[in-house]
């Protein structure tokens, strides 16, 4: 991660992780201090990362990195400490933005970098494309997720790492399930993972085969499920009630241990 030193003192990060409270991803900032104890990051690390970093031979060095919904940032972080040359994170809601920037000056990071958009206005002319795409905890909760999803492909050169709540069909044929849920209230502390639904949503929440069959579909040759290990934190990769998808552009390889049997 290309790092200066930060400018901000002890006093004002304090004073800003309380302004700004609540952190959905776990940050260390300087001085010991932690944005959050949320394990979302750290739980999706332990899962899917090293998986991607063997198509890259160990670290994502050379390579630039999007990160789609990034909420206040904890994926673009670390990214960057994986080696990305350049890091884009994006995000609908102003507040997660503002954290993320924050988090930026307090670690003088310079090599990453964070913007308020609307995912269905991504634009490879305007925005550029990248080698690597982070779409994780979004595709579960889109009213177009073909449409989606060949946004994000449109801007990704090499492989998209996703991770997504899935539903269990009854059948293997690839299946959407019909989700509708109210907006959210922005004054509840309740509702802080939930801020951009500013008016009533109709999620499709896709099936394992759906998810494969989507990412195929938008362009991508190679897309394989993450195999759940011993060594997963969350329960929640064991019991398939989320899943992380790895897919690689044609030329691309995907290494024995990246994939299941």
């Amino acid at each position: 991660m290309s790092q200066a030193n930060s400018k901000m003192s002890k006093e004002e990060i304090e004073a800003e992780l309380e302004r700004l409270q609540p952190f959905l991803h776990s940050i260390e900032l300087p001085y010991g201090l932690v944005t959050s104890r949320i394990q979302r990051v750290q739980n999706l690390v332990g899962h899917a990362w090293d998986t991607l970093l063997q198509v890259f031979g160990g670290s994502l060095a050379g390579q630039s990195v999007m990160d789609v919904a990034c909420c206040n940032g904890g994926f673009s972080f670390h990214a960057a400490k994986a080696g990305a040359d350049r890091v884009w994170g994006f995000d609908v809601v102003d507040r997660y933005i503002e954290q993320a920037n924050f988090e930026k000056r307090a670690l003088g990071v310079t090599n990453v970098d964070f913007d308020v958009v609307d995912l269905n206005d991504l634009d490879p002319e305007r925005h550029g494309q990248f080698d690597v795409t982070l779409c994780f905890g979004i595709m579960y909760h889109l009213e177009n997720p073909v449409a989606a999803m060949r946004k994000m492909a449109a801007l990704t050169k090499k492989a998209i790492l996703v991770d997504t709540n899935i539903f269990e069909a009854q059948n293997r044929a690839p299946t959407f399930r019909v989700v509708i849920l109210k907006a959210s209230d922005p004054d509840s502390g309740q509702t802080r993972a939930s801020l951009w639904r500013k008016s009533d949503v109709c999620q499709l929440k896709p099936n394992k085969a759906a998810v494969e069959e989507v990412l195929k579909f938008v362009g991508f040759e190679t897309v394989r499920p993450i195999a759940h290990t011993q060594d997963t934190p969350s329960p929640r990769y064991e019991n398939e009630k989320k899943v992380s998808f790895l897919a690689l552009r044609e030329g691309m390889s995907l290494t024995p241990a990246a994939s299941e049997p």
